[in-house]
């Protein structure tokens, strides 16, 4: 539970919600930009994430660093997202997911099977798709 309440932006925002400051004839998304003061520079490929899923809100308790895979997981732990048998065109269930992952075969084999494409295999394999099963 959040200790303070969110500190919302009322300036301008981006086509997703988040809260964007012009400095120096750069734009930066507020949230960002608060972390960064709070706590200093980010390493290349990091996030700067929201515990209470506010696009608005800068407060620096709120947020937290994470790379795109601990965002797709905060997302999904938070049932904030559609994955697997969820989504609205899933063609593929736990079972297969779990056959396909088992599947010895050329990607595009097991591929044409499914009626996937070959991506959505290797991704599947590599653990970047349906990462829960």
């Amino acid at each position: 539970m959040l200790k303070k309440p969110c500190k919302l932006w009322t300036g301008a925002k981006n086509n997703r919600g988040y809260g964007v400051v012009r400095v120096n004839g750069r734009n930066y998304l507020v949230h960002r930009r608060a972390y960064i003061r709070a706590h200093g520079p980010l390493s290349a490929g990091l996030l700067v994430c929201h515990h209470c899923d506010t696009p608005l809100c800068y407060e620096v308790e709120h947020l937290f660093v994470g790379n795109d895979k601990d965002n797709a997981v905060d997302c999904a732990n938070k049932d904030r997202t559609t994955f697997g048998t969820r989504a609205p065109n899933a063609k593929l269930d736990d079972d297969k997911v779990r056959a396909i992952r088992a599947d010895p075969r050329l990607q595009r084999v097991i591929a044409a099977e499914y009626g996937v494409n070959q991506s959505l295999i290797s991704r599947i394999k590599s653990l970047k798709n349906w990462w829960r099963t």
